[in-house]
């Protein structure tokens, strides 16, 4: 079926059949540590980190060792790890929190190498407006606090 049918059935009203990838992808995405060859490594590496920056909020600082190591994203203070966790598993993703004593409660780790391309992105994508609206929250519950000028 190509693009232009599968508008016309959405505007039509009738329902739309989903391919196998995007069926895959309505389930749980989990970024969580499984073996992948260094080959595939080194290719998801590349979505991961293209997805990274498209999708995560400036705020979130994240490094990665090599192909095939985790991703770790360091939460802003405003944030706790623990809690983003809980949420983006609301959303379909399966994370874990990292140790970091630089940044406790602020760490996660994103195992991406064992997933497609597009699990990735989506992965990410579902990720990152979890963080946004966190942030976003985070920051209205702080500017009701009174501040040190009386604003």
């Amino acid at each position: 079926m190509e693009l232009e049918e599968l508008g016309e059935l959405r505007d039509s009203g009738r329902k739309r059949v989903c391919t196998k990838e995007e069926e895959k992808m309505q389930g749980t995405i989990r970024f969580t540590a499984e073996k992948a060859s260094a080959d595939a490594a080194a290719a998801r590496h590349r979505a991961a980190c293209a997805a990274m920056e498209r999708y995560l909020p400036h705020v979130v600082a994240w490094r990665c060792a090599g192909p095939g190591a985790p991703l770790v994203l360091t939460l802003p203070e405003a944030l706790s790890a623990r809690e983003v966790v809980q949420r983006a598993a609301r959303a379909r993703v399966e994370l874990a929190t990292a140790q970091d004593p630089a940044a406790p409660d602020r760490a996660i780790e994103v195992h991406y190498a064992h997933l497609a391309d597009a699990e990735i992105e989506e992965g990410l994508r579902r990720l990152g407006r979890c963080l946004v609206r966190d942030l976003t929250l985070a920051m209205r519950g702080a500017a009701s606090e009174p501040s040190f000028f009386g604003l």
